[in-house]
């Protein structure tokens, strides 16, 4: 008989970005393999990206960057930090059956610029608008690394 039951299925991955560059990150998504007429949809589902100080923090406490716009689940924070996050479902380019299985995010440098270097954690979700199913994808060290060139846009 199994003694232990693992339902965290989120993938650790560490993001390191520099302090006034531009984030464009975009994921692809597929039940099982990478192959065609394996695409994940993700129209109507719903997406949330948080930055914080640290993973114990709840609500505002912490709260260094968030998600906004459509394709967004509800955050718990009150107020949103002036830095968020936006995001974009799409299909990818090698998609032939025209399914959206892309996830966009995006900040731009001027946003990115407000963050100050250093250490944070982040976790991404995803709302499965058909199955109802919440669940942490990805989740990690965020760090941001003080940029040298300060450009003027």
């Amino acid at each position: 008989m199994a003694r232990r039951l693992d339902l965290d299925i989120s993938e650790k991955v560490a993001i390191t970005t520099r302090r006034g560059d531009s984030f464009d990150v975009t994921l692809t998504f597929y039940l099982g393999e990478e192959a065609a007429g394996n695409e994940d949809s993700l129209d109507g589902d719903l997406f949330l990206m948080e930055v914080r100080d640290k993973a114990s923090s709840d609500a505002n406490e912490g709260l260094i960057m968030s998600s906004t716009g459509d394709n967004v689940i509800t955050t718990s924070a009150t107020t949103l930090p002036s830095s968020n996050f936006s995001m974009e479902i799409s299909g990818s380019e090698s998609n032939d059956a025209g399914v959206n299985n892309q996830l966009t995010i995006r900040c731009s440098a001027a946003l990115m610029e407000l963050i100050q270097s250093g250490r944070y954690v982040y976790d991404l979700q995803r709302y499965n608008t058909s199955s109802e199913e919440q669940k942490t994808i990805l989740r990690g060290p965020f760090r941001v690394v003080e940029d040298v060139a300060e450009a003027d846009n």
